[in-house]
This record gives structure tokens, sequence and C-alpha cells, in this order.
């Protein structure tokens, strides 16, 4: 039977099942001798109707070419719909035919990458960019941002391959154009191919004439219902050249390239893991079976990697070599080596039974290390003095290696080619960084990890250099991005314990820090090395009280200031303290500066304990039962800190307006109601304290930070429809009651009722509102309180007197 009849068949078996008595059809198939007696005794030998049909549909396909022509004869007298129907489905599968060959033309023609022979389909996702595709209009950019490894390619190149989505919204054809971090001429050269796969009569000499003939091409009746697609954007450049009149889909990790089409572009959040059920799907279609028999290590790996696609796809294809038997896989002792090798991080152990290229994952990796010239191995091996994940500026590497930028440069286009290092650009510093892949870094650490020696050795000779270049002279060390953030961390590592409590108690390094990066890192290093600063003996204990509290009051201010004087600020310190001492001491190595010395010092010392540089306009604070503290500002985003750092532990989005009020029930550490100008009172659940410390504690690993500008519209995860939707604000309160009838109402005060779940909720009307928290219904209102708007509400201790 040919594949088209089988299709057939299998698109109307439900409908055919359903309604068919075979015993009215046997006889015309045996005339026919379309069945013999064992078939036909094989069909009958079934329990029920529906199992016959079943059955007799089954042993069709294997009949001959006359099967499917003869079976619809035998329908013709008494199930005349069961014909139609089939033959309805016939033209159908045509059309669909017809439809998939002139989408996988298109997709060839324009080098739409194929789909990767081991994958999923991550429905929400889909749903949400084809849903944004749907709805594009020309000259507007749909984006797809997410972290390395989310699947942010394979989810565009999935999206476009629904014919439904391409054939009825991009007759005009689908043109895939890579990106990645290229420079102008390269550039101009991939606009060159992209305007060849146009069929341009001409080729651009320039960026500018690429632009316009693409501008012309692209308003041609040909090619006016094109999608372009730009695959890996980094720079905003790029999006400025693409300003076209054609709709376009971008993916990028950084979104802030999309700033220079303001108001042009909406925004589909990839997510960066996978759910759990993903990931068991992908490893099944991997090993080629049933999800119950993956045994829990494969939940648990989950879990490990939180859903890395790029993770569970590497584990995925490392265990599918074991063996793809459902006995195999549930006693495979595989499973939980991967795991314990990826709990240690040590990749290295990811060995593959079967590969004729490399005798484990490690293998190309080493393979590119050892073809690299001598010179460039010993560089490539200092790397392993840094931490996963953490940019590497150019000047960092200058140190590092002793060289100038040039030399830098052209070294790591070495490693860039041969995939060995990642580049990426550093907008707030506009010089380039660069990274390493865990799996090379984790290469270079193990090959250390036998040599505790050569690695301090390492360690040293890398911090000396840094000293090396300013003298010893701390204060004058350069803001090169790095050094400030991980000092601490290199002079452990070195062993050089005794440079601590020079470094850390000069009030030169502490100036220089405070103004490279502000005094959370600084106040975070003085908690986690205070062993180190006070010396083996403590003598060292009084003066980093007086810093840690020096830094907690003045830090905000001396980073905020470029041009704050920290000697003159230290020297308002009391006359007995160290920083007053040091602040002495460094004026009088700076004698072209005039400094004034407080003589009534007892007068003007500040009752002040700490400061906050707090981002956009603070409205309302309110302490939380802990050491958190709670703020609410005029851009409508509710902040959380710790008082003794200074950090932000958490930044909650939802209010669209002025946070005007806080409220807490001070029984429940972590939940607090707000009120904001945008008429909503929102009740928010923050994560415990033990977590926030855990997650955001004093380890060097958690206080690295992404050298990408940050951008308001991607700072955390959203929903899928408010990632789609470029004008919906995202909302991470727990709940949201609406005050009132008319946004003008507002809310200006909200008071939690003490043991009871209820608010209080007041505005600029005069009116009292009672709402209930569980279900945001309002309870009762007291009706023109005032004349006037009312500013505060407060219950007593008992929550049976109520204040406005």
């Amino acid at each position: 039977m040919e594949q088209t009849h089988r299709n057939n068949l299998r698109r109307s078996r439900q409908k055919i099942v359903d309604d068919l008595d075979v015993r009215e059809v046997l006889d015309t198939l045996i005339e026919n001798e379309i069945l013999d007696d064992e078939s036909h005794e094989k069909i009958l030998s079934e329990k029920t109707r529906r199992a016959q049909a079943r059955s007799l549909l089954d042993t069709l396909p294997t009949r001959g070419p006359r099967a499917y022509s003869v079976f619809l004869e035998s329908l013709a007298e008494n199930y005349s719909w069961l014909v139609e129907e089939i033959e309805s489905k016939e033209k159908s599968g045509r059309k669909n035919t017809q439809e998939i060959t002139q989408l996988q033309d298109l997709l060839i023609k324009g080098g739409v990458p194929h789909a990767p022979s081991f994958s999923i389909s991550r429905s929400l996702e889909l749903k949400a960019i084809k849903e944004g595709l749907s709805n594009l209009d020309t000259g507007k950019f749909l984006t797809l941002h997410g972290m390395p490894g989310s699947g942010k390619s394979v989810l565009a190149a999935e999206s476009i391959r629904d014919p439904q989505i391409t054939l009825n919204n991009f007759s005009g054809g689908v043109f895939w154009f890579k990106v990645g971090m290229v420079d102008q001429d390269q550039l101009l050269n991939r606009l060159r191919a992209l305007c060849t796969k146009l069929d341009a009569s001409v080729l651009p000499n320039g960026i500018e004439e690429a632009q316009e003939i693409l501008r012309k091409l692209f308003l041609s009746p040909i090619l006016s219902d094109s999608l372009l697609i730009l695959d890996d954007v980094w720079k905003p450049e790029v999006i400025k050249i693409f300003t076209l009149p054609v709709r376009i889909l971008v993916t990028t990790q950084d979104v802030s390239v999309m700033d220079v089409v303001r108001d042009h572009y909406s925004i589909v959040e990839i997510r960066p893991g996978l759910t759990q059920q993903e990931s068991l799907q992908l490893f099944s279609s991997y090993l080629s079976v049933p999800q119950e028999y993956l045994p829990v290590e494969a939940k648990a790996i989950h879990d490990e990697c939180k859903g890395s696609p790029m993770v569970i796809s590497l584990i995925g294809s490392l265990i599918s070599e074991s063996g793809r038997s459902s006995k195999t896989q549930r006693q495979s002792g595989r499973w939980f080596y991967y795991l314990q090798n990826l709990k240690t991080r040590r990749y290295s152990k990811l060995k593959k039974q079967h590969s004729y290229e490399h005798e484990s994952v490690m293998g190309a990796v080493q393979m590119s290390v050892d073809n690299l010239d001598k010179p460039d191995q010993e560089k490539y091996e200092k790397l392993a003095v840094f931490l996963d994940d953490d940019p590497i500026p150019s000047k960092t590497l200058e140190i590092l290696w002793n060289v100038d930028k040039y030399e830098v440069e052209d070294t790591m286009n070495t490693f860039l080619k041969k995939s060995l290092a990642m580049c990426e650009v550093d907008t707030t510093q506009d010089t380039l960084v660069y990274t390493l892949h865990d799996l090379q870094l984790d290469y270079l650490k193990t090959r250390l990890r036998d040599e505790p020696e050569k690695e301090r050795i390492l360690h040293e000779n890398f911090v000396s250099e840094y000293l090396r270049r300013v003298n010893y002279r701390y204060g004058d060390l350069q803001n090169d991005g790095y050094i400030f953030s991980h000092l601490g961390y290199h002079l452990t590592m070195a062993g050089m314990t005794q440079q601590f409590p020079e470094i850390y108690l000069d009030l030169g390094y502490i100036e220089a820090n405070l103004k490279a990066t502000g005094p959370v890192d600084l106040l975070s290093d003085y908690r986690k090395y205070s062993e180190q600063i006070m010396g083996e003996s403590g003598q060292h204990e009084e003066a980093l009280s007086d810093f840690e509290e020096f830094c907690r009051t003045v830090g905000a201010k001396v980073s905020a200031n470029k041009d704050a004087d920290i000697i003159q600020l230290a020297l308002r310190e009391v006359e007995s303290s160290e920083v007053y001492m040091a602040a002495k001491r460094l004026a009088d190595q700076r004698p072209e500066t005039l400094y004034l010395d407080w003589k009534n010092r007892s007068n003007v010392q500040s009752q002040n304990i700490a400061t906050i540089l707090h981002p956009g306009g603070p409205r309302v604070v309110k302490f939380l039962p802990d050491t958190r503290l709670v703020t609410g500002s005029s851009e409508g985003l509710v902040y959380v800190w710790n008082v003794v750092s200074g950090e932000i532990l958490q930044k909650l989005h939802g209010h669209k307006s002025d946070i005007t009020s806080l409220s807490l029930e001070l029984s429940q550490d972590d939940i607090f109601c707000s009120g904001s100008e945008d008429g909503t009172v929102k009740q928010w659940a923050i994560k415990p304290m033990e977590e926030m410390e855990n997650n955001q504690g004093d380890s060097l690993a958690s206080r690295r930070k992404s050298l990408k500008r940050p951008t308001p519209k991607s700072s955390t995860n959203m929903s899928l429809e408010q990632m789609f939707s470029e004008h919906k604000e995202r909302d991470e309160s727990c709940s949201t009651i609406i005050v009132g009838d008319h946004e003008d109402e507002g809310v200006l005060a909200v008071s939690w009722r003490p043991g009871h779940q209820e608010v209080a909720v007041a505005g600029r009307s005069g009116s009292i509102r009672i709402y209930d928290l569980k279900t945001g219904e309002e309870k009762y209102s007291l009706t023109k309180c005032h004349s006037e708007p009312v500013n505060d509400l407060s219950y007593n201790a008992n929550g049976d007197i109520l204040a406005s």
C-alpha cells in the first residue's frame, strides 16, 4: 500500500473504528483476494466490534497495492460517509504535502538551520513566539531574550517550521542571518551574502550601501511579506542597520541592544532552564525509552543543573552510549556517576565510551590547547586563576600575562578562533571582556588539582603584578573592572594573608575601592575575611570595626560622588579612631591638598550608622522583624535590603506608579503589603532571610556581576503572557486588590490589622475601606471619614482600634 493511502487511513482511523462493523465488508475483501483465511480468522478472533475494526486497519497496509481501493469499494454501499471522510483526508493530505514542500523550499532558500536530532517541543515558549510572529507589524521587532544555552536559536527555527505561521504570514520567505560577535568587515561580508540570497542585482561595498539595497529589496512586492531572523545579536549597531521595512525576529543574550528601536519591539523571555517534565522528555528522546524507565537520578540531575538545556543534552548524549534498552536504563549506575560528577563540577569525568575522536568530553578542549603554540599554551593555562562565569576584562589579562593590550587582543583572537573562549562587549566600559565555558575552565583547574603549590604561585604572581605596578601604594590601584571585587579571593588562594590588614585598613585603597565598586563588595569582604584582616592575634580587631563602620556610613556618598574626598570625611571621626589616624597619615602624603581638621568634633558627630544609595526616588521605608529593610520607590518598585551591607536582596515589580505606603504583620517575617498611587494594594511574599543569605551571602561567587548594562525589561523572569505583551508590566506580587471605583482614587495609606488577614486602605476620597487579604473582597467601608485625603492609617497592637 502506498504511503499516502496509509496516511489517509491513519487520519480517518478513529472515525472508522467508531462506525464500522467489519463483517459487512469482509466478503468483498475476500472475494477480491485482499484477505486470506488466516487474516480473516485473526480479525474475527477479536472480542469486540471496535477491536475487529482496529485489527482490519492494521492488516490492510500489508495486503498489497490494491487493498486501499478495494476497501473503499467495500464501504461504498453501507458506509458512504466513511468514504467521504477518507477521501476528504486524502485531499487534505495532498494539500498538507504541498504546504510542507512549499515550506521546505522557503526554509532551504532562507538558510534556516535544520532541526536538532534530539529535541523536545517547549510548547509555552513556542506559543508565545508564534503569537508574537502572527501579530508582528512591518518595521517591528520580536526579540527572544535568554541566557546562553537556553535554546533561543532552536526555538526561533522551530517556530517557523509551522506551515500555519510561515505560509500564512511570510509568503515572501524567511531569511536567517547569523550575527554573533563580528567586526565591521565581517558584518559587511555577511550583508553581502544576505543580498545574494535575496537575489540583489548589485552587492554593497559598505554598510550604508547595504542598508539601502536591503531597504529597496524588502519594499519590492516579492519580498514585502518576508521575515528576517537576526540570530545572536550582541551590538545595538546591528539592530540600527536593520531598521528596515520588514518584520524581524531577533535572538540575543543582551536585550539592551534593542534600545535603539525603543517602542518598536516586544520581548519573549526564554526560560534559562527546562521544566522537570521537559528535562525528562529530552532524556527520553536521547534514550528512546519511556519516561517511566528513567531512574530517580534523572530528576536529581535536572535539579542540580536547574534544567540547563545544554547540560541535559550533554548528559543525555553520554548516557545514551551505555545502551538504550529499558533494562539498561533501570539498572545503569552511570546516572548516579554523572550526577555525582555534576555536583562536584568534575566535568572531566564525563567520559564517552564509544567516541571515535576523543577519550572523554575533555578531549576536545585538550586537543585545542595542545594545538596552541607554546607561549599561547602558557597564557591559556594561567586563566585557571578565574572563577566560573566571571567576565574577564582585557585590562585584567594585560596584568595576568604582563603584556600590552594589543598582545592581549591577538592572543584572545587566537583563542576565539579555536573556540577556547567567548567574547562580549562591556557597554559600561566600552571594552571587550572574555569568558570561558565551564568545561574549559574545569579542564584548566583539573590540571592544577594535584599541584596546589603551582596554583598558589599562579595566584601570587597575579596579585603581586597588580601591587608591583603601583609600587605597593594600594590607593593607586586602577579600576580594571575586576580586581576590586576579587582581590580578597586571590590573596586567599595565594596564601598572602599578611597583606590583608595592610590593604583593607589602608584608607587610600578604601577610597579607590568605593569609587570603583561601591560599598557592598567592600563590606562583604570585611565580613568574609575578618579573621585575616584582624591578624593572627587579633591586633587589628578595633581597626577593622572602625573601618567597617566608616564604610557603612560614608561608602554610598563616596561611590556616588566622584569629587568626594575620603580624607576630609575621615577627619570627622573621633581622634582616637583608627580611621581618623589613617586620614591624618594620608593627608600628610598629600601636601598639595588643603584639609580642614574639625575643632568642635563633638558637636558635628553624626548619629548616622549606615547609608544606602537608593536607585530612583525612595518614598516609604519599613523595617522587617529581622535585619532587612523594605523600601518603596517613585518608580513603583519594591526593594528588600540587607541593612548591614547595603546590598539589594530582592527587587520586586508590580506597581505602575509611586508606592505610598508599606505595612506588615509582625508575626509573619516574610510577608507585607504595599499601597500605590496606581490604586492598588499588593501583597508580597519574599524569600526567607536564611535563603537570601545562602543565595547572596558572603561567597565571592554570589557577588559576581555581569558587566552588561541591565535593562528594565529583562531584569527578572516573567510569565509568558507578560513576556509576549510589550505593554503589560510584570507582577511578582502574591495578590492584588483594586481599590475604589476609578484610578484617581489612589492608595495613600495601608495598615495591616494585627492578627487578622485584612488591611485598612485609604486614599484621596477621604474614605476608609477594609479588605480581606485572602479573597481581595471589600468587607466594609467608612465613607467620607475625612474631607481631605487620608495620608496615614494605623491599628493599635490589639487590632481593635484604627487611627487615621
